[in-house]
Protein backbone atom coordinates (compact mmCIF):
# COMPACT_ATOMS: atom_id res chain seq x y z
CA UNK A 1 0.00 0.00 0.00
CA UNK A 2 1.31 3.15 -1.12
CA UNK A 3 0.77 6.16 1.16
CA UNK A 4 -1.84 7.97 -1.48
CA UNK A 5 -3.85 5.13 -0.83
CA UNK A 6 -4.13 5.13 2.88
CA UNK A 7 -7.58 6.73 4.05
CA UNK A 8 -9.76 5.23 6.68
CA UNK A 9 -11.45 2.39 4.67
CA UNK A 10 -8.36 0.94 2.77
CA UNK A 11 -6.73 0.83 6.75
CA UNK A 12 -9.62 -1.08 7.72
CA UNK A 13 -9.93 -3.55 4.92
CA UNK A 14 -6.44 -4.47 5.38
CA UNK A 15 -6.60 -4.92 8.94
CA UNK A 16 -9.78 -7.45 8.24
CA UNK A 17 -7.81 -8.83 5.74
CA UNK A 18 -4.21 -9.87 7.53
CA UNK A 19 -7.36 -10.89 10.84
CA UNK A 20 -8.50 -13.45 8.23
CA UNK A 21 -4.99 -14.66 7.87
CA UNK A 22 -4.52 -14.76 11.31
CA UNK A 23 -7.47 -17.20 11.53
CA UNK A 24 -9.97 -15.08 12.74
CA UNK A 25 -13.48 -16.15 11.44
CA UNK A 26 -15.96 -14.31 14.21
CA UNK A 27 -16.15 -11.13 14.97
CA UNK A 28 -18.35 -8.88 17.90
CA UNK A 29 -19.25 -5.85 17.13
CA UNK A 30 -20.77 -2.93 19.42
CA UNK A 31 -22.78 -0.26 17.94
CA UNK A 32 -20.97 3.04 17.19
CA UNK A 33 -19.66 5.66 15.33
CA UNK A 34 -16.36 5.95 15.63
CA UNK A 35 -15.20 2.26 14.35
CA UNK A 36 -18.08 2.76 11.27
CA UNK A 37 -15.02 2.10 8.59
CA UNK A 38 -14.01 -1.27 10.86
CA UNK A 39 -17.47 -2.29 11.11
CA UNK A 40 -18.41 -1.52 7.13
CA UNK A 41 -14.92 -3.71 6.29
CA UNK A 42 -16.24 -6.52 8.17
CA UNK A 43 -19.75 -6.60 7.26
CA UNK A 44 -18.92 -6.39 3.91
CA UNK A 45 -16.23 -9.77 4.21
CA UNK A 46 -17.76 -12.69 3.33
CA UNK A 47 -15.80 -15.12 5.00
CA UNK A 48 -16.37 -13.56 8.72
CA UNK A 49 -18.98 -14.20 10.60
CA UNK A 50 -20.35 -11.02 12.14
CA UNK A 51 -22.38 -10.60 15.47
CA UNK A 52 -23.89 -7.48 17.05
CA UNK A 53 -24.12 -6.76 20.65
CA UNK A 54 -24.94 -4.08 22.66
CA UNK A 55 -23.09 -4.49 25.79
CA UNK A 56 -19.39 -4.43 25.23
CA UNK A 57 -18.32 -6.38 28.01
CA UNK A 58 -21.08 -8.76 27.27
CA UNK A 59 -19.72 -8.67 23.59
CA UNK A 60 -16.47 -10.02 24.74
CA UNK A 61 -17.35 -12.46 27.11
CA UNK A 62 -19.03 -13.87 24.36
CA UNK A 63 -16.36 -13.87 22.06
CA UNK A 64 -13.98 -15.56 24.90
CA UNK A 65 -16.86 -18.29 24.91
CA UNK A 66 -16.53 -18.99 20.86
CA UNK A 67 -12.71 -19.04 21.22
CA UNK A 68 -12.56 -21.01 23.92
CA UNK A 69 -14.90 -23.55 22.26
CA UNK A 70 -12.99 -23.24 19.20
CA UNK A 71 -9.37 -22.54 19.86
CA UNK A 72 -9.18 -20.33 17.51
CA UNK A 73 -8.82 -16.08 17.78
CA UNK A 74 -12.21 -14.27 17.13
CA UNK A 75 -12.11 -10.32 17.18
CA UNK A 76 -14.03 -7.90 18.98
CA UNK A 77 -14.64 -4.57 17.64
CA UNK A 78 -15.63 -1.45 19.80
CA UNK A 79 -16.50 2.47 19.72
CA UNK A 80 -14.08 5.25 21.65
CA UNK A 81 -14.70 6.02 25.40
CA UNK A 82 -15.71 3.73 27.91
CA UNK A 83 -17.00 1.16 25.83
CA UNK A 84 -13.71 0.07 24.80
CA UNK A 85 -12.32 -0.04 28.79
CA UNK A 86 -15.69 -2.66 29.16
CA UNK A 87 -13.36 -5.02 27.62
CA UNK A 88 -11.38 -5.44 30.64
CA UNK A 89 -12.91 -8.52 33.01
CA UNK A 90 -12.93 -10.80 29.68
CA UNK A 91 -9.45 -9.47 28.13
CA UNK A 92 -7.69 -10.70 32.51
CA UNK A 93 -9.50 -14.22 31.37
CA UNK A 94 -8.54 -14.32 27.99
CA UNK A 95 -5.13 -13.63 29.29
CA UNK A 96 -5.04 -15.96 31.95
CA UNK A 97 -6.93 -18.73 30.05
CA UNK A 98 -4.34 -18.01 26.60
CA UNK A 99 -7.34 -17.14 24.60
CA UNK A 100 -6.75 -15.52 21.37
CA UNK A 101 -8.93 -12.40 21.10
CA UNK A 102 -8.00 -9.25 18.72
CA UNK A 103 -9.27 -6.57 20.65
CA UNK A 104 -10.23 -3.58 17.66
CA UNK A 105 -10.80 -0.09 19.84
CA UNK A 106 -11.72 2.52 17.56
CA UNK A 107 -9.97 5.94 18.73
CA UNK A 108 -10.17 9.54 18.21
CA UNK A 109 -6.68 11.30 16.64
CA UNK A 110 -4.29 12.11 19.52
CA UNK A 111 -4.81 15.83 19.05
CA UNK A 112 -8.02 15.17 20.67
CA UNK A 113 -6.71 14.21 23.67
CA UNK A 114 -7.48 15.97 26.92
CA UNK A 115 -9.29 18.55 25.26
CA UNK A 116 -12.59 17.54 26.51
CA UNK A 117 -13.69 16.04 22.84
CA UNK A 118 -16.51 13.68 23.22
CA UNK A 119 -15.66 9.37 23.68
CA UNK A 120 -12.33 10.61 24.32
CA UNK A 121 -10.46 8.73 26.76
CA UNK A 122 -6.56 7.44 26.95
CA UNK A 123 -7.07 4.12 25.11
CA UNK A 124 -2.99 3.21 24.61
CA UNK A 125 -2.30 0.72 26.40
CA UNK A 126 -5.77 0.32 28.70
CA UNK A 127 -5.51 -3.55 28.67
CA UNK A 128 -1.06 -2.95 28.99
CA UNK A 129 -0.72 -5.45 31.79
CA UNK A 130 -2.98 -8.12 30.02
CA UNK A 131 -2.22 -8.29 26.45
CA UNK A 132 0.71 -10.06 24.69
CA UNK A 133 1.10 -7.05 22.35
CA UNK A 134 -0.46 -3.69 21.12
CA UNK A 135 -0.36 -1.62 18.55
CA UNK A 136 -1.66 2.09 18.22
CA UNK A 137 -2.40 3.14 14.91
CA UNK A 138 -3.09 6.80 13.38
CA UNK A 139 -4.70 6.08 10.27
CA UNK A 140 -3.35 9.96 8.83
CA UNK A 141 0.21 9.24 10.51
CA UNK A 142 3.39 8.85 8.66
CA UNK A 143 4.15 6.05 10.16
CA UNK A 144 0.62 4.17 9.05
CA UNK A 145 2.69 1.72 6.65
CA UNK A 146 5.65 0.59 9.83
CA UNK A 147 2.56 0.05 11.94
CA UNK A 148 0.69 -1.98 10.18
CA UNK A 149 3.87 -4.42 9.19
CA UNK A 150 4.10 -4.42 13.44
CA UNK A 151 0.70 -6.32 13.18
CA UNK A 152 2.33 -8.97 11.20
CA UNK A 153 5.16 -9.42 13.24
CA UNK A 154 2.74 -9.85 16.33
CA UNK A 155 0.23 -11.92 14.62
CA UNK A 156 2.64 -14.46 13.84
CA UNK A 157 4.01 -14.82 17.24
CA UNK A 158 7.41 -16.02 17.40
CA UNK A 159 6.88 -16.89 20.99
CA UNK A 160 3.97 -18.74 20.39
CA UNK A 161 2.12 -17.52 23.77
CA UNK A 162 -1.22 -16.73 22.64
CA UNK A 163 -3.39 -14.08 24.27
CA UNK A 164 -5.11 -10.83 23.46
CA UNK A 165 -3.77 -8.63 20.61
CA UNK A 166 -4.92 -4.96 20.98
CA UNK A 167 -5.27 -2.79 18.26
CA UNK A 168 -6.16 0.90 18.91
CA UNK A 169 -7.05 2.57 15.64
CA UNK A 170 -7.56 5.99 15.78
CA UNK A 171 -10.05 7.48 13.11
CA UNK A 172 -10.23 11.41 11.77
CA UNK A 173 -13.16 12.48 9.90
CA UNK A 174 -14.67 12.33 7.39
CA UNK A 175 -14.94 8.48 8.75
CA UNK A 176 -15.87 7.31 5.35
CA UNK A 177 -13.43 8.55 3.10
CA UNK A 178 -13.11 6.18 -0.02
CA UNK A 179 -12.78 9.02 -2.40
CA UNK A 180 -10.57 11.18 -0.39
CA UNK A 181 -6.79 11.24 -0.25
CA UNK A 182 -5.75 12.29 3.85
CA UNK A 183 -2.78 14.04 4.65
CA UNK A 184 -0.06 12.43 6.11
CA UNK A 185 1.28 14.92 7.84
CA UNK A 186 2.07 13.79 11.40
CA UNK A 187 -0.11 15.39 13.90
CA UNK A 188 1.26 17.46 16.93
CA UNK A 189 -0.07 17.56 20.35
CA UNK A 190 -1.07 21.08 21.28
CA UNK A 191 1.39 22.14 23.66
CA UNK A 192 -1.34 24.12 26.46
CA UNK A 193 -0.10 27.02 29.05
CA UNK A 194 -1.83 27.36 32.18
CA UNK A 195 -2.15 30.62 34.23
CA UNK A 196 -3.43 29.55 37.88
CA UNK A 197 -3.15 33.43 38.84
CA UNK A 198 -5.92 35.61 38.72
CA UNK A 199 -5.84 37.60 35.71
CA UNK A 200 -6.80 41.45 34.77
CA UNK A 201 -9.33 41.03 32.16
CA UNK A 202 -8.77 43.29 29.14
CA UNK A 203 -10.94 45.58 27.81
CA UNK A 204 -14.39 44.73 26.70
CA UNK A 205 -17.91 45.59 25.31
CA UNK A 206 -19.82 42.51 24.45
CA UNK A 207 -19.25 39.95 26.97
CA UNK A 208 -20.74 36.27 27.21
CA UNK A 209 -21.00 33.61 30.03
CA UNK A 210 -21.01 29.86 29.53
CA UNK A 211 -21.27 27.79 31.91
CA UNK A 212 -21.10 24.34 31.35
CA UNK A 213 -21.90 21.39 33.54
CA UNK A 214 -20.74 22.48 37.09
CA UNK A 215 -20.01 20.08 39.76
CA UNK A 216 -22.07 22.07 42.55
CA UNK A 217 -23.66 25.43 42.62
CA UNK A 218 -21.15 26.57 45.53
CA UNK A 219 -20.36 29.37 43.04
CA UNK A 220 -23.14 30.16 41.49
CA UNK A 221 -24.49 33.19 42.70
CA UNK A 222 -21.22 35.10 42.28
CA UNK A 223 -21.66 34.14 38.48
CA UNK A 224 -25.09 35.90 38.25
CA UNK A 225 -23.91 38.43 39.84
CA UNK A 226 -20.88 39.23 37.73
CA UNK A 227 -23.86 38.97 34.76
CA UNK A 228 -25.72 41.60 35.89
CA UNK A 229 -22.46 43.77 36.66
CA UNK A 230 -21.07 44.00 33.30
CA UNK A 231 -24.21 42.78 31.15
CA UNK A 232 -23.01 39.79 29.98
CA UNK A 233 -25.62 37.05 28.83
CA UNK A 234 -25.25 33.60 30.38
CA UNK A 235 -25.53 30.42 28.12
CA UNK A 236 -26.58 28.08 30.51
CA UNK A 237 -25.69 24.22 29.74
CA UNK A 238 -28.73 21.82 31.16
CA UNK A 239 -26.37 20.24 33.61
CA UNK A 240 -24.79 23.59 35.08
CA UNK A 241 -27.42 23.90 37.48
CA UNK A 242 -28.36 27.11 36.79
CA UNK A 243 -31.33 26.77 34.93
CA UNK A 244 -33.24 25.25 37.78
CA UNK A 245 -31.30 27.56 40.42
CA UNK A 246 -33.47 29.20 43.20
CA UNK A 247 -31.78 32.59 42.89
CA UNK A 248 -32.54 32.54 38.90
CA UNK A 249 -31.66 35.61 36.39
CA UNK A 250 -33.36 37.11 33.60
CA UNK A 251 -29.69 36.78 31.89
CA UNK A 252 -29.66 33.03 31.82
CA UNK A 253 -30.92 31.50 28.51
CA UNK A 254 -30.97 28.13 27.54
CA UNK A 255 -32.28 27.49 24.07
CA UNK A 256 -29.06 28.59 22.37
CA UNK A 257 -28.27 25.46 20.17
CA UNK A 258 -30.86 26.32 17.78
CA UNK A 259 -30.21 30.65 17.13
CA UNK A 260 -26.42 30.50 18.14
CA UNK A 261 -24.83 29.96 14.67
CA UNK A 262 -27.46 32.70 13.36
CA UNK A 263 -26.08 35.94 15.97
CA UNK A 264 -24.97 39.02 14.19
CA UNK A 265 -23.53 40.17 16.76
CA UNK A 266 -20.21 37.94 18.07
CA UNK A 267 -18.56 38.19 21.85
CA UNK A 268 -15.45 40.25 22.22
CA UNK A 269 -14.41 37.78 25.64
CA UNK A 270 -15.83 34.93 26.66
CA UNK A 271 -16.20 33.54 30.18
CA UNK A 272 -16.56 29.51 30.36
CA UNK A 273 -17.24 27.92 33.95
CA UNK A 274 -17.58 24.03 34.34
CA UNK A 275 -16.57 21.75 31.92
CA UNK A 276 -17.27 21.68 27.95
CA UNK A 277 -20.76 22.08 27.05
CA UNK A 278 -23.15 19.55 25.79
CA UNK A 279 -24.41 21.60 22.83
CA UNK A 280 -22.22 20.95 19.41
CA UNK A 281 -23.19 24.21 17.96
CA UNK A 282 -22.21 26.13 20.98
CA UNK A 283 -18.78 24.56 21.26
CA UNK A 284 -18.43 25.38 17.32
CA UNK A 285 -19.43 28.89 17.93
CA UNK A 286 -17.10 29.19 20.49
CA UNK A 287 -14.19 27.99 18.30
CA UNK A 288 -15.47 30.06 15.79
CA UNK A 289 -16.03 33.64 17.17
CA UNK A 290 -14.30 34.29 20.45
CA UNK A 291 -11.51 36.56 20.24
CA UNK A 292 -10.52 36.24 23.79
CA UNK A 293 -11.27 33.35 26.33
CA UNK A 294 -11.13 32.35 29.70
CA UNK A 295 -11.67 29.82 31.87
CA UNK A 296 -12.43 29.61 34.87
CA UNK A 297 -11.34 25.91 36.15
CA UNK A 298 -10.26 25.89 39.84
CA UNK A 299 -8.29 22.23 39.07
CA UNK A 300 -7.64 22.68 35.63
CA UNK A 301 -9.20 19.88 34.55
CA UNK A 302 -9.50 19.69 30.99
CA UNK A 303 -8.58 22.35 27.83
CA UNK A 304 -9.91 22.25 23.64
CA UNK A 305 -8.89 24.17 20.77
CA UNK A 306 -10.55 27.69 22.18
CA UNK A 307 -7.20 28.81 23.16
CA UNK A 308 -7.97 29.43 26.76
CA UNK A 309 -6.56 31.76 29.43
CA UNK A 310 -7.21 29.53 32.15
CA UNK A 311 -8.14 30.95 35.81
CA UNK A 312 -7.93 28.73 38.93
CA UNK A 313 -10.19 31.28 41.28
CA UNK A 314 -12.49 33.91 40.87
CA UNK A 315 -10.84 36.96 42.17
CA UNK A 316 -9.86 38.37 39.16
CA UNK A 317 -14.08 39.33 38.93
CA UNK A 318 -13.27 41.03 42.50
CA UNK A 319 -12.58 44.58 40.83
CA UNK A 320 -14.25 44.60 37.38
CA UNK A 321 -16.44 47.60 36.90
CA UNK A 322 -19.85 47.77 35.62
CA UNK A 323 -20.17 47.60 31.45
CA UNK A 324 -23.50 49.23 30.45
CA UNK A 325 -22.84 47.88 27.07
CA UNK A 326 -25.93 45.62 26.15
CA UNK A 327 -25.37 45.07 22.88
CA UNK A 328 -24.90 41.19 22.80
CA UNK A 329 -27.63 41.01 26.03
CA UNK A 330 -30.31 42.32 24.01
CA UNK A 331 -29.41 40.41 20.46
CA UNK A 332 -29.45 36.85 22.14
CA UNK A 333 -32.68 37.99 24.19
CA UNK A 334 -34.17 38.83 20.90
CA UNK A 335 -33.31 35.10 19.58
CA UNK A 336 -34.10 33.50 22.60
CA UNK A 337 -37.76 34.85 23.13
CA UNK A 338 -38.73 33.93 19.55
CA UNK A 339 -36.72 30.58 19.90
CA UNK A 340 -38.74 29.86 23.12
CA UNK A 341 -42.29 31.00 21.34
CA UNK A 342 -41.62 28.75 18.87
CA UNK A 343 -40.46 25.79 20.84
CA UNK A 344 -43.74 26.29 23.24
CA UNK A 345 -45.92 26.13 20.01
CA UNK A 346 -44.30 23.35 18.54
CA UNK A 347 -43.69 20.79 21.07
CA UNK A 348 -47.31 20.83 22.55
CA UNK A 349 -49.20 17.88 21.76
CA UNK A 350 -46.21 16.77 19.44
CA UNK A 351 -45.60 13.25 20.85
CA UNK A 352 -41.92 13.83 20.18
CA UNK A 353 -39.43 13.31 23.19
CA UNK A 354 -39.03 16.75 23.60
CA UNK A 355 -43.04 17.15 24.73
CA UNK A 356 -42.22 13.77 27.47
CA UNK A 357 -39.39 15.92 28.42
CA UNK A 358 -41.40 19.37 29.06
CA UNK A 359 -44.23 17.12 30.85
CA UNK A 360 -41.16 15.45 33.40
CA UNK A 361 -40.10 18.75 34.66
CA UNK A 362 -43.43 20.21 35.21
CA UNK A 363 -43.81 17.20 37.57
CA UNK A 364 -40.45 17.92 39.32
CA UNK A 365 -40.86 19.76 42.57
CA UNK A 366 -38.36 21.45 44.97
CA UNK A 367 -34.76 19.81 45.63
CA UNK A 368 -35.88 16.56 43.41
CA UNK A 369 -33.04 14.90 41.84
CA UNK A 370 -32.78 14.09 38.06
CA UNK A 371 -30.36 11.77 36.21
CA UNK A 372 -30.31 12.18 32.47
CA UNK A 373 -29.10 9.03 30.21
CA UNK A 374 -26.51 10.04 27.81
CA UNK A 375 -27.18 10.11 24.13
CA UNK A 376 -30.34 11.59 22.81
CA UNK A 377 -31.50 11.70 26.33
CA UNK A 378 -29.48 14.52 27.53
CA UNK A 379 -29.12 16.26 24.07
CA UNK A 380 -33.09 16.56 24.41
CA UNK A 381 -32.58 17.87 28.18
CA UNK A 382 -30.50 20.44 26.74
CA UNK A 383 -32.13 21.93 23.89
CA UNK A 384 -35.67 21.90 25.62
CA UNK A 385 -35.33 22.37 29.59
CA UNK A 386 -36.29 26.01 30.69
CA UNK A 387 -35.67 27.95 33.62
CA UNK A 388 -37.24 27.62 37.06
CA UNK A 389 -36.67 28.14 40.22
CA UNK A 390 -37.04 24.30 41.71
CA UNK A 391 -33.58 24.05 42.78
CA UNK A 392 -33.64 20.63 40.86
CA UNK A 393 -30.43 19.06 41.04
CA UNK A 394 -29.25 16.99 37.57
CA UNK A 395 -26.71 14.70 37.05
CA UNK A 396 -25.50 12.71 33.98
CA UNK A 397 -22.36 10.90 33.19
CA UNK A 398 -21.94 13.25 30.35
CA UNK A 399 -17.77 13.49 30.06
CA UNK A 400 -17.17 10.34 27.99
CA UNK A 401 -20.50 10.10 26.53
CA UNK A 402 -20.71 6.21 27.38
CA UNK A 403 -24.25 4.83 27.97
CA UNK A 404 -22.78 2.14 30.19
CA UNK A 405 -23.39 2.31 34.08
CA UNK A 406 -26.54 4.52 33.67
CA UNK A 407 -29.18 2.70 35.69
CA UNK A 408 -26.04 1.82 38.24
CA UNK A 409 -25.52 5.58 38.61
CA UNK A 410 -29.15 6.84 39.16
CA UNK A 411 -29.75 4.17 41.81
CA UNK A 412 -26.45 5.48 43.37
CA UNK A 413 -27.41 9.11 43.38
CA UNK A 414 -31.19 7.79 44.46
CA UNK A 415 -29.47 5.68 47.54
CA UNK A 416 -28.00 9.08 48.77
CA UNK A 417 -31.54 10.80 48.92
CA UNK A 418 -34.64 9.77 50.42
CA UNK A 419 -36.51 12.62 51.00
CA UNK A 420 -37.48 13.98 47.70
CA UNK A 421 -38.17 12.36 44.54
CA UNK A 422 -35.22 10.66 42.08
CA UNK A 423 -36.04 10.15 38.67
CA UNK A 424 -34.04 8.82 35.52
CA UNK A 425 -34.65 9.44 31.99
CA UNK A 426 -33.18 6.91 29.80
CA UNK A 427 -33.77 5.49 26.56
CA UNK A 428 -34.15 1.29 26.16
CA UNK A 429 -30.64 0.87 24.72
CA UNK A 430 -29.35 2.44 27.64
CA UNK A 431 -31.54 0.52 30.05
CA UNK A 432 -31.31 -2.99 28.84
CA UNK A 433 -27.48 -2.43 28.39
CA UNK A 434 -27.22 -1.99 32.65
CA UNK A 435 -29.67 -3.96 33.31
CA UNK A 436 -26.99 -5.87 35.87
CA UNK A 437 -27.73 -3.06 38.20
CA UNK A 438 -30.81 -3.98 39.29
CA UNK A 439 -29.56 -6.33 41.46
CA UNK A 440 -28.50 -3.64 44.09
CA UNK A 441 -32.36 -3.41 44.76
CA UNK A 442 -31.69 -6.35 46.85
CA UNK A 443 -29.40 -4.67 48.86
CA UNK A 444 -30.93 -1.26 49.54
CA UNK A 445 -34.69 -0.03 49.28
CA UNK A 446 -34.53 2.54 47.09
CA UNK A 447 -36.85 5.46 45.66
CA UNK A 448 -36.31 5.81 42.25
CA UNK A 449 -38.78 6.25 38.63
CA UNK A 450 -37.03 4.93 36.12
CA UNK A 451 -38.38 6.69 32.93
CA UNK A 452 -38.08 4.33 29.91
CA UNK A 453 -38.18 6.01 26.35
CA UNK A 454 -38.49 3.23 24.15
CA UNK A 455 -38.06 4.18 20.28
CA UNK A 456 -36.99 0.55 19.65
CA UNK A 457 -33.21 0.82 19.36
CA UNK A 458 -30.07 3.75 19.19
CA UNK A 459 -32.25 6.15 16.71
CA UNK A 460 -29.71 8.73 17.65
CA UNK A 461 -27.46 6.96 14.77
CA UNK A 462 -30.06 7.73 12.01
CA UNK A 463 -29.12 11.29 12.46
CA UNK A 464 -25.36 10.45 11.34
CA UNK A 465 -24.33 11.49 7.64
CA UNK A 466 -24.06 7.94 6.77
CA UNK A 467 -27.11 6.55 7.47
CA UNK A 468 -28.95 7.08 4.13
CA UNK A 469 -26.09 5.57 1.95
CA UNK A 470 -28.59 2.74 1.92
CA UNK A 471 -26.65 -0.17 3.85
CA UNK A 472 -28.92 -2.63 3.58
CA UNK A 473 -27.58 -4.36 7.17
CA UNK A 474 -27.96 -0.45 9.06
CA UNK A 475 -30.47 -1.08 11.42
CA UNK A 476 -28.66 -4.44 12.49
CA UNK A 477 -25.41 -2.82 13.20
CA UNK A 478 -26.15 0.87 14.08
CA UNK A 479 -29.93 1.41 15.14
CA UNK A 480 -29.78 -2.33 16.93
CA UNK A 481 -33.28 -2.79 17.60
CA UNK A 482 -34.17 -4.76 20.51
CA UNK A 483 -37.33 -7.21 21.27
CA UNK A 484 -36.46 -7.62 24.62
CA UNK A 485 -39.21 -6.07 26.55
CA UNK A 486 -39.64 -3.68 29.62
CA UNK A 487 -42.88 -5.23 31.14
CA UNK A 488 -40.88 -8.47 31.23
CA UNK A 489 -37.62 -6.71 33.28
CA UNK A 490 -39.71 -5.27 35.57
CA UNK A 491 -41.39 -8.59 36.48
CA UNK A 492 -38.20 -10.36 36.76
CA UNK A 493 -36.48 -7.72 39.45
CA UNK A 494 -40.51 -7.47 40.80
CA UNK A 495 -40.89 -3.49 40.12
CA UNK A 496 -43.77 -1.42 40.06
CA UNK A 497 -44.57 -1.15 36.15
CA UNK A 498 -46.20 1.41 34.21
CA UNK A 499 -46.69 2.04 30.33
CA UNK A 500 -48.38 4.88 29.32
CA UNK A 501 -48.38 7.51 26.14
CA UNK A 502 -47.31 10.98 26.44
CA UNK A 503 -50.70 12.06 27.03
CA UNK A 504 -50.92 10.48 30.55
CA UNK A 505 -47.11 11.04 32.11
CA UNK A 506 -48.24 13.67 34.44
CA UNK A 507 -51.21 11.47 35.97
CA UNK A 508 -48.39 8.35 35.84
CA UNK A 509 -45.62 10.25 37.61
CA UNK A 510 -47.58 11.31 40.26
CA UNK A 511 -48.90 7.95 40.89
CA UNK A 512 -45.78 6.41 41.58
CA UNK A 513 -44.34 9.37 43.40
CA UNK A 514 -46.60 8.17 46.20
CA UNK A 515 -45.23 5.06 46.35
CA UNK A 516 -42.08 6.09 47.20
CA UNK A 517 -40.25 2.50 45.76
CA UNK A 518 -38.42 1.95 42.28
CA UNK A 519 -40.92 1.57 39.56
CA UNK A 520 -40.80 1.48 36.10
CA UNK A 521 -42.24 4.09 33.57
CA UNK A 522 -42.42 3.03 29.46
CA UNK A 523 -42.93 5.33 27.23
CA UNK A 524 -42.72 3.92 23.49
CA UNK A 525 -42.34 6.76 20.74
CA UNK A 526 -41.95 5.90 17.24
CA UNK A 527 -38.78 8.09 16.72
CA UNK A 528 -36.37 10.35 18.80
CA UNK A 529 -37.68 14.01 17.92
CA UNK A 530 -41.24 14.31 15.54
CA UNK A 531 -40.31 18.39 15.55
CA UNK A 532 -38.38 19.85 12.70
CA UNK A 533 -36.69 23.00 13.38
CA UNK A 534 -35.82 25.52 10.50
CA UNK A 535 -33.24 28.31 11.31
CA UNK A 536 -34.81 30.58 13.72
CA UNK A 537 -34.46 34.11 12.81
CA UNK A 538 -34.73 37.03 14.72
CA UNK A 539 -38.39 38.96 13.43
Amino acid sequence: MCKSQVTNISVSKLIVDRLLKAGVKYVCISPGSRNTPLTLSFINSKKIKCYSLIDERSSAYFALGISKALNKPVAILTTSGTGAANLLPAVIESYLNKSTLFLLTADRPKKLINTGASQTIIQKDLFKNYTRGMIDIEVSSKSIINKLENLNDIIENKNNIPGPIHLNIRFDEPLIDQDKKLNLKILKEKSIKLNYKSIKLPEFKKPLIICGPLKNNLDLNKIIKLSKKINAPILADCLSQMRHYKSNSNNIFTHYDFYIKNLNINPDIVLRFGDKPISKNLNDYIYKNSKITFLIDPHAGFNDDCKNNIISDYNGFDNITSNNCRELLNEIKKYDSKTSSIINKRITGSKSQAEIVKKILNQTKNNDHLFIGSSTMIRTFDQFMNTSSTNLKILSNHITRGIDGTVSSALGMASTNNKTNNYLFIGDISFFYDLNALHILNQKEINLNIIVVNNNGGQIFSRLPYSDLGLNKFDTFWITPLKSKVKNIAKLYNINYYKCSEKNISKTIKTVNRIKAVSIIEIEIKNIDDIKFSKIKKT
